[in-house]
């Protein structure tokens, strides 16, 4: 089945990813696992360009969804396998 996997980085630390934090949509193709050994686990990863002087630890949030938020806004990201990590931008010098 075709999924979508969603970024979003809580820019402003408000502790909302807001839909105009949305900052990458992946396709990916995931396989009925049918004789293979679980789990079974995808890597799934997108390009991010940091708004400028962007600096310190940010949330970043990937949902796992058969609905592209881009077309559904008001879904995102309330549903499907996510996950929450922080990461840091360090300057650009």
């Amino acid at each position: 089945a075709n999924e979508f996997v969603s970024f979003w980085i809580d820019w402003n630390n408000d502790k909302v990813f807001a839909n105009d934090e949305l900052v990458g949509i992946e396709n990916i193709y995931i396989k009925n696992p049918e004789n293979e050994p679980l789990p079974i686990e995808y890597a799934v990863y997108t390009d991010v360009v940091p708004p400028p002087g962007t600096a310190g630890v940010k949330k970043v949030k990937a949902t796992l969804s058969g609905i592209n938020p881009v077309f559904y806004p008001n879904t995102a990201p309330v549903f499907g396998n996510s996950m929450t990590r922080n990461i840091r931008f360090d300057p650009i010098s």
